[in-house]
């Protein structure tokens, strides 16, 4: 036993040292846009990688963060009856809709993986001036779902422990 909560809080570990590493990118991300303002709106020199990198952060952000949300249960979720419901209570409902999870979760790392394999051979670009290389941004998904899906497993073993033992696995 002690194993798998080694292996859980290993996970759990990896999930917030992402997050909180991303959370930087965040500060970066402001930077940058209060960079292109000034350049664009005083000094009438607009930066042209600015919005693109913008974008590109923003994005990866949203899809990495979210084992970090998990792990700290801020996702949103449909609580109307699920709050009324006790904590084994709800770890069997969260077991019994883990593998509709599992299943979006691996459908999203297969084709997001497909889509930065091909951004990464054709050496794809944007159609900007600019024209940064794609595949980072579109690795992004199928690390972030990934991290995701590792998260969900460690959440789901979890439930599984406490819908069947009746307790807590830490």
């Amino acid at each position: 036993m002690s194993v798998v909560i080694s292996i859980l809080h290993t996970i759990d570990n990896i999930s917030d040292r992402v997050g909180k590493t991303l959370c930087w990118l965040l500060l970066a991300l402001v930077f940058i846009l209060v960079y292109a303002v000034i350049m664009r709106y005083i000094f009438n020199d607009p930066a042209i990688w600015a919005h693109e990198t913008a974008l590109f952060i923003f994005g990866s952000v949203g899809v990495m963060i979210g084992a970090y949300v998990l792990r700290y249960k801020g996702h949103i979720r449909m609580d109307l009856f699920y709050n009324m419901l006790s904590p084994r209570k709800r770890a069997i409902v969260n077991c019994i809709t883990a593998p509709f999870f599992f299943f979006l979760m691996v459908l999203l790392i297969w084709y997001g993986w497909e889509l930065a394999d091909w951004a990464i051979k054709t050496g794809k670009v944007t159609d900007s001036m600019w024209h940064p290389v794609l595949w980072p941004a579109k690795l992004a998904l199928p690390i972030g779902c990934s991290l995701l899906l590792m998260q969900g497993t460690a959440d789901f073993v979890r439930d599984l422990y406490l819908a069947v033992r009746g307790r807590s696995i830490e």
